[in-house]
C-alpha cells in the first residue's frame, strides 16, 4: 500500500501520515514547517514554481538572503519529513527551476476533491447540452412529436441532475469550513480561502435547487444546517 497524507485544509489544518497525525503540526502555527508544508500540499499535483514559492513562504518578511532561507527551509523541512519516518531523500525536490513534491508519498487533499467535484460537474453540464443537442437533431430528422421530445430532454435532465447532486453533496460534506481558517493573515491563502468560499456558496444553492424540484425537503432540512455550521456568518 503506498505512504499516504490525508491533508485538511478547510477549517483546521491538519495532516495525517498513513492513518496518525503528523507531530510537526503541532508545532507553533506560524512555523516554517507548516507554511512551507501547505503550499506543498495544495500544489502537490502539479509542482510549484521556485519564485512562487518563495513568495509564499517567505512572503514580504525581511530577509537579507530569500533564495538562501527558501533552501534552507526546504532542507530543514525534508530533515524533519526524514525523522517523522517518511521514505526517500528527495520527498521535495527541485526540477527545471520547479519545486515538487514525490511521487512516492501520494496526498489526499479535502480543497483538491473539493475542486475535482466541480470539474466533473463541468463536464456534466458538457455532456448534458451535447445530449441535448442530440435528441434534438435526432427528433428532427425524424419528424418526432414535440410531446415526446420533450419528454426525452426532460428525463436526459433529471438523471444529470441526480448525478450533479451527489456531486454537489460530496462536496458540500467536504467543506468543514474557511480554507486554513487560522492562516488567512496570508495573501495567498486569503485568496484562495475566498474561492472556496464563492465555490461552497454555489454548491449549496445550487444543490438546494435540485432538492426541491425533487421535493425531499429533509434533505434540504439537512443542508439547511451544515450550511449554517460550516458557514455561520452567511444569511442562509
Amino acid at each position: 500500500m503506498k505512504d499516504t497524507i490525508k491533508v485538511q485544509m478547510f477549517g483546521n489544518f491538519r495532516m495525517d501520515y498513513n492513518g496518525a497525525p503528523l507531530v510537526a503540526e503541532k508545532m507553533h502555527k506560524e512555523s516554517q514547517f507548516n507554511r512551507l508544508m501547505q503550499v506543498m500540499m495544495h500544489y502537490a499535483d502539479k509542482g510549484i514554481a521556485k519564485d512562487k514559492l518563495e513568495e509564499l513562504v517567505i512572503g514580504e518578511r525581511d530577509l537579507d538572503a530569500p533564495h538562501t532561507a527558501l533552501r534552507v527551509i526546504v532542507y530543514k523541512t525534508k530533515k524533519k519529513l526524514a525523522q517523522l519516518g517518511m521514505p526517500g531523500k528527495d520527498i521535495i525536490y527541485l526540477d527545471g527551476g520547479m519545486y515538487y513534491w514525490t511521487s512516492d508519498i501520494k496526498i489526499e487533499e479535502d480543497a483538491r476533491e473539493f475542486e475535482k467535484c466541480f470539474e466533473k460537474i463541468r463536464q456534466l453540464d458538457e455532456t448534458a447540452t451535447d445530449r441535448s443537442d442530440r435528441i434534438n437533431e435526432s427528433g428532427t430528422a425524424q419528424e418526432s412529436d414535440g410531446s415526446k421530445l420533450q419528454k426525452d430532454i426532460v428525463q436526459m435532465q433529471e438523471e444529470i441532475d441526480e448525478q450533479k447532486l451527489q456531486l454537489y453533496l460530496k462536496a458540500f460534506y467536504l467543506y468543514k469550513g474557511e480554507f486554513l481558517a487560522q492562516y488567512t493573515g496570508e495573501t495567498w491563502i486569503a485568496q484562495e480561502a475566498k474561492r472556496y468560499h464563492q465555490m461552497f456558496c454555489e454548491c449549496v444553492e445550487n444543490a438546494a435547487e435540485i432538492i426541491r424540484k425533487k421535493k425531499e425537503w429533509k434533505m434540504l432540512e439537512m443542508l439547511g444546517n451544515y450550511a449554517t455550521k460550516a458557514d455561520p456568518l452567511n444569511e442562509w
